[in-house]
This record gives structure tokens, sequence and C-alpha cells, in this order.
């Protein structure tokens, strides 16, 4: 079964800005009895993103929440984030293996026919 892919919203976009991504590294440390400590990192670096929504449609909500679902939420069922290429350096960025990290998908109204919808998405392996 192919991996999902999360969708683009009017406009053909996948995010909005500001688009907040932290990268994490899992580290290791062993701790020697004279109170030395040894560290290292035990895994490849993990990215970490918050996609803010602001002002989109109903029907952006509708194709946001459509994929939500579709993954279960906050389920183990990766998806890849294409955020295409960068105008500056010609790289094309995708992420692979995400999954949202919250188990609640809220929607807020902020302006007649406006809403803004907010994820927090995190790397597997």
């Amino acid at each position: 079964m192919p991996t999902p892919v999360f969708p683009t919203i009017s406009h053909s976009r996948v995010a909005m800005y500001p688009l907040e991504r932290s990268t994490a590294w899992k580290t290791k440390v062993l701790r020697f009895l004279n109170d030395q400590e040894q560290r290292w990192v035990s895994h490849t670096p993990k990215a970490e993103f918050m996609l803010t929504y602001t002002g989109i449609s109903e029907g952006d909500v509708a194709t946001l929440y459509t994929f939500w679902t579709s993954v279960h939420g906050a389920d183990i069922t990766p998806f890849d984030l294409d955020l295409g290429t960068e105008i500056g350096t010609g790289v094309h960025r995708t992420y692979s293996n995400l999954v949202f990290v919250n188990d609640e998908f809220s929607a807020t109204q902020k302006r007649t026919n406006l809403w803004d919808v907010r994820f927090v998405v995190r790397q597997l392996q």
C-alpha cells in the first residue's frame, strides 16, 4: 500500500507561513563512577513541524479533516509531506514517515467563513 501524501489546499498550497520546523537528535549518555559522562547521538535527526493554517475556507478545512481521519489522527499511520522546490536553492524538500502528534482535530472560526487549523507532525524514524 502506498504511503499517503499530505494534501494540498486551495492555490496548490501544502503549508502556509509561518512553517515552524525543528530538528531533534536522540542521544545516549553513559555515566561513569567518577561522575564523568560520555554522550553520543544514537539515531539520525528527526524533524518536527508546526503546520499553521490561517484564514482558510471551509472546503480547505474539510480537505485537511478528511486526510486527518484517513490516517486515524495521532496513530501510527505514516505519511509524507512534500513541500516542493525551494526557489532560492532549487532543492526539493520531501519529509517521509511523519505522524500527527495530537489526537484531536480542532478548527477555530476567526472570521465569517474563515478558519484557523494547527497541526504538529513528527518524523518517526
